[in-house]
């Protein structure tokens, strides 16, 4: 196994990741793809700590939550040799306020997530997408605060736009807050939208590419601020 630092951090990860959207029974969404139960993820955590991995992915939106749940039970007495990144943004009821990222949501979700890992800290934790309607202040004080309070080490943006991503760096280098420290992107040869915001390389839908940050201003801000060990490319699913 090969490892790397998050980001510009001095935390060591595997460069390969165990994702847990496959854990727990799925419905809406969820059910052609939450297929494992606790016995079958047990196994392949197992596997993926005797193989080297020490990083896992996970979101509280994931099988309703069954998803945390059954990683948490899986890394058991292992919770202290791994790296656990969970997220945060997506709905998880019909409460007209269960959503979004908001203060109050995250904070709620964040309790909830820990209780459901069965830890007390999230070690890297993810705004899962935007929110359109709350400003982004709010969204980064909130995550600033869960730092601050030891429930969470390092945060990170997932399904965001460069341009916000930039955004929230800048206010959070200026406020001497917390500043995102890990990107998880969708990126694939169906799934190529990232290019048009901080990814550059051969032209043609098969070429061999070198993924190359230096095209915009954004990506400069996002190279600087979480580095490219901390942008996680290929990712497959929301």
């Amino acid at each position: 196994m090969q490892y790397a630092r998050l980001g510009e951090t001095g935390l060591i990860v595997s460069r390969l990741a165990l994702g847990s959207m496959t854990f727990g029974a799925g419905v809406g969404i969820f059910a052609s793809v939450a297929k494992v139960d606790q016995k079958g993820a047990n196994d392949l955590v197992a596997r993926a700590i005797d193989g080297g991995i020490n990083f896992f992915n996970s979101a509280d939106v994931y099988a309703g939550g069954e998803s945390e749940r059954i990683l948490g039970k899986a890394i058991g007495p292992k919770r202290s040799d791994v790296v656990i990144a969970t997220k945060v943004g997506n709905r998880m009821s019909p409460a007209l306020i269960d959503a979004g990222l908001s203060r109050r949501h995250i904070i709620s979700a964040a309790e909830r997530s820990l209780e459901r890992l069965g830890t007390d800290y999230i070690d890297v934790y993810l705004v899962h997408k935007i929110d359109p309607l709350t400003p982004v202040e709010e969204t980064i004080e909130a995550l600033e605060d869960l730092v601050r309070a030891g429930k969470v080490r390092y945060i990170g943006f997932s399904n965001w736009p460069a341009w916000l991503a930039a955004k929230a760096v800048g206010l959070q280098h200026a406020r001497g807050w917390s500043a995102f420290r890990a990107a998880e992107m969708y990126y694939s040869l169906v799934g190529r939208d990232l290019e048009h915001d901080v990814a550059r390389g051969t032209p043609g839908p098969f070429s061999a590419r070198k993924v190359d940050l230096r095209r915009s201003v954004c990506a400069q801000m996002l190279e600087q601020a979480v580095g490219a060990n901390g942008l996680q490319y290929g990712k497959v699913g929301a």
